[in-house]
Protein backbone atom coordinates (compact mmCIF):
# COMPACT_ATOMS: atom_id res chain seq x y z
CA UNK A 1 0.00 0.00 0.00
CA UNK A 2 2.76 2.17 0.71
CA UNK A 3 4.60 1.78 -2.66
CA UNK A 4 0.83 2.45 -4.48
CA UNK A 5 0.41 5.02 -2.39
CA UNK A 6 4.01 6.83 -3.08
CA UNK A 7 3.59 5.88 -7.08
CA UNK A 8 0.43 7.54 -7.10
CA UNK A 9 2.36 10.88 -5.32
CA UNK A 10 4.94 10.31 -8.18
CA UNK A 11 2.36 10.33 -11.08
CA UNK A 12 0.89 13.54 -9.66
CA UNK A 13 3.84 15.22 -9.27
CA UNK A 14 4.50 14.27 -12.97
CA UNK A 15 1.07 15.52 -14.45
CA UNK A 16 1.56 18.50 -11.87
CA UNK A 17 4.94 19.48 -13.31
CA UNK A 18 3.94 18.86 -16.71
CA UNK A 19 0.45 21.20 -16.38
CA UNK A 20 2.85 23.98 -14.85
CA UNK A 21 5.54 23.49 -17.44
CA UNK A 22 2.74 23.91 -20.04
CA UNK A 23 1.63 26.73 -18.64
CA UNK A 24 4.79 28.55 -17.91
CA UNK A 25 5.84 27.82 -21.61
CA UNK A 26 2.95 28.84 -23.50
CA UNK A 27 4.99 30.64 -25.98
CA UNK A 28 7.00 27.65 -26.47
CA UNK A 29 4.14 25.87 -28.26
CA UNK A 30 5.28 22.65 -26.95
CA UNK A 31 2.14 20.94 -27.91
CA UNK A 32 2.40 21.72 -31.31
CA UNK A 33 5.55 21.37 -31.21
CA UNK A 34 5.04 18.05 -30.61
CA UNK A 35 2.54 17.50 -33.03
CA UNK A 36 5.13 18.70 -35.62
CA UNK A 37 7.57 16.07 -34.77
CA UNK A 38 4.87 13.38 -34.52
CA UNK A 39 3.73 14.34 -38.06
CA UNK A 40 7.18 14.80 -39.29
CA UNK A 41 6.32 18.35 -40.19
CA UNK A 42 9.05 21.37 -40.68
CA UNK A 43 9.03 25.28 -40.65
CA UNK A 44 11.80 26.80 -42.25
CA UNK A 45 12.26 30.84 -42.81
CA UNK A 46 15.07 31.95 -45.16
CA UNK A 47 16.04 35.73 -44.34
CA UNK A 48 17.41 37.85 -47.09
CA UNK A 49 18.05 42.10 -46.07
CA UNK A 50 19.55 44.53 -44.14
CA UNK A 51 19.53 45.40 -40.42
CA UNK A 52 16.03 45.63 -39.70
CA UNK A 53 16.56 41.50 -40.63
CA UNK A 54 19.53 40.68 -39.16
CA UNK A 55 21.99 41.87 -36.52
CA UNK A 56 24.74 40.14 -38.30
CA UNK A 57 27.83 42.89 -39.20
CA UNK A 58 29.49 42.55 -41.81
CA UNK A 59 31.94 45.29 -41.09
CA UNK A 60 32.96 45.62 -37.40
CA UNK A 61 34.23 48.99 -36.10
CA UNK A 62 37.59 49.75 -34.89
CA UNK A 63 38.68 49.62 -31.58
CA UNK A 64 38.56 52.92 -30.84
CA UNK A 65 34.85 53.22 -31.65
CA UNK A 66 33.24 50.04 -30.20
CA UNK A 67 29.62 49.17 -32.12
CA UNK A 68 26.84 50.04 -31.22
CA UNK A 69 24.60 47.08 -28.98
CA UNK A 70 21.99 45.55 -30.80
CA UNK A 71 18.47 45.21 -29.87
CA UNK A 72 18.80 41.51 -30.23
CA UNK A 73 15.02 41.03 -30.95
CA UNK A 74 13.88 41.19 -34.24
CA UNK A 75 10.36 40.77 -36.31
CA UNK A 76 11.58 38.00 -37.96
CA UNK A 77 12.56 36.15 -34.71
CA UNK A 78 9.14 36.25 -33.20
CA UNK A 79 7.65 35.65 -36.42
CA UNK A 80 9.59 32.50 -36.41
CA UNK A 81 8.03 32.41 -32.66
CA UNK A 82 4.53 32.81 -33.56
CA UNK A 83 4.54 30.01 -36.66
CA UNK A 84 6.34 27.82 -34.26
CA UNK A 85 9.24 27.60 -36.74
CA UNK A 86 12.18 24.93 -36.49
CA UNK A 87 14.89 26.92 -37.55
CA UNK A 88 15.91 30.40 -39.23
CA UNK A 89 18.73 30.72 -42.08
CA UNK A 90 19.52 33.88 -41.40
CA UNK A 91 21.44 35.96 -44.37
CA UNK A 92 20.69 39.16 -44.75
CA UNK A 93 23.83 41.72 -43.96
CA UNK A 94 23.86 44.84 -41.43
CA UNK A 95 26.38 47.16 -40.96
CA UNK A 96 26.57 49.36 -37.67
CA UNK A 97 24.68 52.40 -37.77
CA UNK A 98 27.25 54.76 -36.76
CA UNK A 99 29.68 56.62 -38.22
CA UNK A 100 26.30 57.37 -40.42
CA UNK A 101 28.25 57.68 -43.83
CA UNK A 102 28.14 53.63 -43.86
CA UNK A 103 25.76 52.06 -46.20
CA UNK A 104 23.23 49.07 -45.99
CA UNK A 105 22.85 46.38 -48.03
CA UNK A 106 21.22 47.46 -51.48
CA UNK A 107 19.61 44.69 -54.06
CA UNK A 108 21.74 44.99 -56.88
CA UNK A 109 25.06 46.73 -56.04
CA UNK A 110 25.69 47.38 -60.12
CA UNK A 111 22.49 48.64 -60.45
CA UNK A 112 23.16 51.39 -57.41
CA UNK A 113 26.24 52.47 -58.10
CA UNK A 114 25.36 52.89 -62.08
CA UNK A 115 22.55 54.95 -60.85
CA UNK A 116 24.15 57.14 -58.26
CA UNK A 117 27.49 57.47 -59.47
CA UNK A 118 26.66 60.83 -60.00
CA UNK A 119 25.88 61.30 -56.64
CA UNK A 120 30.02 59.93 -55.39
CA UNK A 121 27.88 57.20 -53.33
CA UNK A 122 29.38 54.18 -54.22
CA UNK A 123 32.68 53.56 -51.97
CA UNK A 124 32.77 51.01 -50.75
CA UNK A 125 29.79 49.45 -51.58
CA UNK A 126 31.39 46.08 -53.35
CA UNK A 127 32.20 45.16 -49.71
CA UNK A 128 28.91 44.84 -48.76
CA UNK A 129 26.77 41.62 -50.33
CA UNK A 130 23.86 42.39 -52.30
CA UNK A 131 20.44 40.66 -52.23
CA UNK A 132 22.15 38.00 -55.36
CA UNK A 133 24.99 37.73 -52.74
CA UNK A 134 23.12 36.70 -50.12
CA UNK A 135 20.84 34.41 -52.57
CA UNK A 136 24.75 32.82 -53.93
CA UNK A 137 25.47 31.97 -49.75
CA UNK A 138 21.92 30.03 -49.50
CA UNK A 139 21.83 27.71 -52.82
CA UNK A 140 25.65 27.15 -51.95
CA UNK A 141 24.58 26.23 -48.03
CA UNK A 142 21.29 24.41 -50.04
CA UNK A 143 23.32 22.32 -52.44
CA UNK A 144 25.66 21.03 -49.68
CA UNK A 145 22.76 20.28 -47.70
CA UNK A 146 20.51 18.17 -50.22
CA UNK A 147 24.33 16.37 -51.07
CA UNK A 148 24.33 15.39 -47.12
CA UNK A 149 20.61 14.71 -47.09
CA UNK A 150 18.97 14.32 -50.13
CA UNK A 151 15.15 14.70 -50.58
CA UNK A 152 13.86 14.84 -46.93
CA UNK A 153 10.42 12.35 -45.37
CA UNK A 154 8.01 14.57 -43.94
CA UNK A 155 6.35 18.15 -44.86
CA UNK A 156 8.22 21.07 -44.86
CA UNK A 157 7.08 24.44 -44.87
CA UNK A 158 9.33 27.40 -46.50
CA UNK A 159 8.92 31.40 -46.18
CA UNK A 160 11.69 33.43 -47.25
CA UNK A 161 11.47 36.71 -46.10
CA UNK A 162 12.97 39.91 -48.69
CA UNK A 163 13.58 43.30 -47.02
CA UNK A 164 15.45 45.77 -49.35
CA UNK A 165 14.99 49.60 -50.67
CA UNK A 166 15.39 51.52 -47.60
CA UNK A 167 19.20 52.43 -48.73
CA UNK A 168 17.78 52.78 -52.26
CA UNK A 169 14.88 55.15 -51.18
CA UNK A 170 17.44 57.05 -49.14
CA UNK A 171 19.95 58.17 -51.61
CA UNK A 172 17.53 57.66 -55.09
CA UNK A 173 15.78 61.03 -53.92
CA UNK A 174 19.13 62.72 -55.08
CA UNK A 175 18.58 61.95 -58.71
CA UNK A 176 16.78 63.90 -61.54
CA UNK A 177 13.22 62.58 -61.99
CA UNK A 178 13.39 61.46 -64.98
CA UNK A 179 16.04 58.89 -63.83
CA UNK A 180 14.01 57.68 -61.21
CA UNK A 181 11.12 55.25 -62.48
CA UNK A 182 14.01 53.61 -64.15
CA UNK A 183 15.97 52.70 -61.28
CA UNK A 184 12.83 51.84 -59.05
CA UNK A 185 11.88 49.66 -62.21
CA UNK A 186 15.61 47.93 -62.31
CA UNK A 187 15.88 47.32 -58.64
CA UNK A 188 12.80 45.55 -58.41
CA UNK A 189 13.15 43.85 -61.60
CA UNK A 190 16.29 42.97 -60.19
CA UNK A 191 14.85 41.90 -56.48
CA UNK A 192 12.53 38.83 -58.81
CA UNK A 193 15.35 37.65 -60.99
CA UNK A 194 16.87 36.76 -57.56
CA UNK A 195 13.30 35.22 -56.53
CA UNK A 196 13.54 33.22 -59.30
CA UNK A 197 16.81 31.80 -58.93
CA UNK A 198 15.91 31.20 -55.44
CA UNK A 199 12.44 29.11 -56.50
CA UNK A 200 14.92 26.29 -58.51
CA UNK A 201 16.95 25.62 -55.28
CA UNK A 202 16.94 22.37 -54.46
CA UNK A 203 14.87 22.11 -51.23
CA UNK A 204 12.54 24.78 -52.32
CA UNK A 205 11.31 24.10 -56.25
CA UNK A 206 9.79 20.74 -54.58
CA UNK A 207 7.36 22.89 -52.87
CA UNK A 208 5.60 25.82 -53.09
CA UNK A 209 7.44 28.26 -50.55
CA UNK A 210 5.86 31.69 -49.25
CA UNK A 211 7.57 34.75 -49.49
CA UNK A 212 6.96 37.59 -47.44
CA UNK A 213 8.14 41.21 -48.93
CA UNK A 214 7.08 43.83 -47.06
CA UNK A 215 6.06 47.11 -48.34
CA UNK A 216 8.83 49.94 -47.41
CA UNK A 217 7.84 52.35 -44.47
CA UNK A 218 8.82 56.09 -45.38
CA UNK A 219 12.37 56.97 -44.09
CA UNK A 220 11.64 60.22 -43.46
CA UNK A 221 10.13 59.22 -40.11
CA UNK A 222 13.18 57.60 -39.32
CA UNK A 223 15.42 59.47 -36.26
CA UNK A 224 18.38 59.88 -38.83
CA UNK A 225 16.76 61.86 -41.75
CA UNK A 226 15.11 64.24 -38.88
CA UNK A 227 18.77 64.83 -37.65
CA UNK A 228 20.43 64.87 -41.12
CA UNK A 229 18.04 66.19 -43.55
CA UNK A 230 14.61 67.96 -42.04
CA UNK A 231 16.59 69.57 -38.62
CA UNK A 232 17.67 72.89 -37.84
CA UNK A 233 21.13 71.87 -39.05
CA UNK A 234 19.87 69.38 -41.52
CA UNK A 235 20.62 69.70 -45.03
CA UNK A 236 16.74 69.56 -46.39
CA UNK A 237 15.37 72.60 -43.91
CA UNK A 238 12.67 73.22 -46.59
CA UNK A 239 11.92 69.74 -47.19
CA UNK A 240 12.15 69.68 -50.77
CA UNK A 241 13.78 65.78 -50.48
CA UNK A 242 11.70 64.97 -47.78
CA UNK A 243 8.57 65.11 -50.33
CA UNK A 244 10.32 63.81 -52.95
CA UNK A 245 10.86 60.38 -50.69
CA UNK A 246 7.85 60.34 -50.17
CA UNK A 247 6.49 59.81 -53.37
CA UNK A 248 9.46 57.72 -54.10
CA UNK A 249 8.53 55.58 -51.25
CA UNK A 250 4.79 54.91 -52.77
CA UNK A 251 6.03 54.63 -56.44
CA UNK A 252 8.56 51.93 -54.97
CA UNK A 253 5.79 50.09 -53.38
CA UNK A 254 3.32 50.45 -56.12
CA UNK A 255 5.97 49.30 -58.78
CA UNK A 256 6.89 46.05 -56.36
CA UNK A 257 3.17 45.44 -55.84
CA UNK A 258 2.74 45.66 -59.79
CA UNK A 259 5.82 42.95 -60.23
CA UNK A 260 4.44 40.50 -57.55
CA UNK A 261 1.17 40.34 -59.18
CA UNK A 262 2.87 39.20 -62.57
CA UNK A 263 5.16 36.70 -60.46
CA UNK A 264 3.22 33.52 -59.75
CA UNK A 265 5.87 31.49 -58.55
CA UNK A 266 5.29 31.43 -54.85
CA UNK A 267 2.61 32.34 -52.39
CA UNK A 268 3.44 35.73 -51.63
CA UNK A 269 2.58 38.43 -48.65
CA UNK A 270 2.59 41.90 -48.70
CA UNK A 271 2.99 43.34 -45.51
CA UNK A 272 2.49 47.12 -45.35
CA UNK A 273 5.68 48.07 -42.98
CA UNK A 274 4.39 51.49 -43.99
CA UNK A 275 0.61 51.69 -42.51
CA UNK A 276 2.10 49.42 -39.56
CA UNK A 277 4.28 52.23 -38.10
CA UNK A 278 2.03 54.97 -38.83
CA UNK A 279 -0.27 53.37 -36.59
CA UNK A 280 2.08 53.37 -33.81
CA UNK A 281 1.67 56.83 -33.89
CA UNK A 282 -0.90 60.12 -33.75
CA UNK A 283 -1.91 61.91 -37.25
CA UNK A 284 0.79 64.03 -38.21
CA UNK A 285 0.64 67.75 -37.77
CA UNK A 286 1.89 69.78 -40.83
CA UNK A 287 3.53 73.19 -39.98
CA UNK A 288 3.43 76.23 -41.37
CA UNK A 289 7.13 74.88 -43.46
CA UNK A 290 5.20 72.26 -45.03
CA UNK A 291 7.23 69.71 -43.15
CA UNK A 292 6.01 66.80 -40.88
CA UNK A 293 6.10 67.47 -37.27
CA UNK A 294 4.61 64.64 -35.28
CA UNK A 295 4.56 66.11 -31.87
CA UNK A 296 1.55 64.12 -30.27
CA UNK A 297 1.44 60.73 -29.36
CA UNK A 298 -1.46 58.50 -30.00
CA UNK A 299 -3.81 58.28 -26.27
CA UNK A 300 -3.03 54.28 -27.01
CA UNK A 301 0.44 54.74 -27.90
CA UNK A 302 2.80 51.95 -26.80
CA UNK A 303 5.59 54.23 -27.03
CA UNK A 304 6.38 57.14 -25.19
CA UNK A 305 8.91 58.84 -27.45
CA UNK A 306 8.50 58.43 -31.27
CA UNK A 307 11.24 60.53 -32.83
CA UNK A 308 14.24 59.96 -30.88
CA UNK A 309 16.23 57.01 -30.42
CA UNK A 310 16.59 54.90 -27.72
CA UNK A 311 20.84 54.93 -28.89
CA UNK A 312 22.41 58.31 -28.93
CA UNK A 313 25.34 58.83 -30.85
CA UNK A 314 26.79 62.00 -29.03
CA UNK A 315 29.65 60.79 -27.37
CA UNK A 316 30.66 61.41 -23.74
CA UNK A 317 33.97 62.42 -22.38
CA UNK A 318 36.29 61.63 -19.37
CA UNK A 319 38.03 64.63 -17.13
CA UNK A 320 40.77 64.70 -19.66
CA UNK A 321 38.41 65.47 -22.40
CA UNK A 322 38.66 61.88 -23.86
CA UNK A 323 36.07 60.26 -26.03
CA UNK A 324 34.69 57.31 -23.34
CA UNK A 325 31.68 56.21 -25.41
CA UNK A 326 30.40 56.97 -28.86
CA UNK A 327 27.19 56.33 -27.83
CA UNK A 328 24.58 56.33 -24.69
CA UNK A 329 22.01 53.97 -24.18
CA UNK A 330 18.36 55.24 -22.92
CA UNK A 331 17.19 53.30 -19.66
CA UNK A 332 14.05 51.82 -21.21
CA UNK A 333 14.19 51.17 -24.31
CA UNK A 334 10.90 49.58 -24.70
CA UNK A 335 9.15 53.23 -24.33
CA UNK A 336 11.10 54.31 -27.84
CA UNK A 337 9.69 53.25 -31.74
CA UNK A 338 13.13 53.46 -32.47
CA UNK A 339 16.53 51.47 -31.03
CA UNK A 340 18.99 53.72 -33.00
CA UNK A 341 18.44 56.21 -35.54
CA UNK A 342 17.25 54.01 -38.54
CA UNK A 343 16.18 50.62 -36.58
CA UNK A 344 13.13 49.82 -34.88
CA UNK A 345 13.34 48.51 -31.02
CA UNK A 346 13.03 45.25 -29.80
CA UNK A 347 9.28 46.35 -28.51
CA UNK A 348 8.36 47.24 -32.07
CA UNK A 349 10.01 44.38 -33.81
CA UNK A 350 8.29 42.07 -31.53
CA UNK A 351 5.09 44.20 -32.21
CA UNK A 352 5.88 43.94 -36.27
CA UNK A 353 6.58 40.28 -36.24
CA UNK A 354 3.23 39.38 -34.51
CA UNK A 355 1.29 41.35 -37.10
CA UNK A 356 3.02 39.36 -39.70
CA UNK A 357 2.30 36.41 -37.92
CA UNK A 358 -1.56 37.08 -38.25
CA UNK A 359 -1.46 37.77 -41.61
CA UNK A 360 0.07 34.55 -42.26
CA UNK A 361 -2.67 32.71 -40.00
CA UNK A 362 -5.39 34.47 -41.42
CA UNK A 363 -6.86 32.11 -43.68
CA UNK A 364 -7.70 34.90 -46.44
CA UNK A 365 -4.03 35.50 -46.83
CA UNK A 366 -3.20 31.85 -46.90
CA UNK A 367 -5.35 30.83 -49.39
CA UNK A 368 -4.35 33.43 -52.14
CA UNK A 369 -1.48 33.49 -54.44
CA UNK A 370 -0.61 36.99 -53.27
CA UNK A 371 -2.13 39.00 -50.32
CA UNK A 372 -1.18 42.79 -50.26
CA UNK A 373 -2.19 44.24 -47.04
CA UNK A 374 -3.99 47.50 -47.91
CA UNK A 375 -3.97 46.45 -51.37
CA UNK A 376 -4.29 49.46 -54.35
CA UNK A 377 -3.78 47.71 -57.18
CA UNK A 378 -7.14 45.75 -58.48
CA UNK A 379 -5.72 42.60 -59.11
CA UNK A 380 -3.80 42.73 -55.68
CA UNK A 381 -4.99 39.35 -53.54
CA UNK A 382 -6.42 37.40 -56.25
CA UNK A 383 -7.47 33.65 -55.40
CA UNK A 384 -5.55 31.19 -55.55
CA UNK A 385 -5.92 28.33 -58.54
CA UNK A 386 -5.31 24.80 -57.78
CA UNK A 387 -3.78 24.21 -61.24
CA UNK A 388 -0.53 26.99 -60.66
Amino acid sequence: MKLFARLNVVVLLAISALLYLGWTLRSYHPITRAKKVWSRKTTEIVVFGDSWSTNHLELSLSAERPATPVDKKLWVDTLCLELVCDRIYDLAQSLPSYPSHLRGPVIDNDIYANHTRSLNLTTGLGKIPDFGHQVDDYLAQDDARWKDDGEQNGQTTIILTVFFGLQEIWDFVGLQQDAVLPAVMECISSMFAQLDRLVQAESVKVIRPTVIIPKLPDPTFFPRWITQRTSANGTDKYGQLQRQAVVLTDLWNHVLEKQAEAWNKAHIVMPDFHTWMLEQMREPEIDETGLVAISKIRADSRFTELTQPCVNYTASFDRDGIETRPFTVCEDPSQFLFWDDTRLSGTAHEMLGKHVAAILKNNTASNQTLYVENAKTKDANRPVSLSE
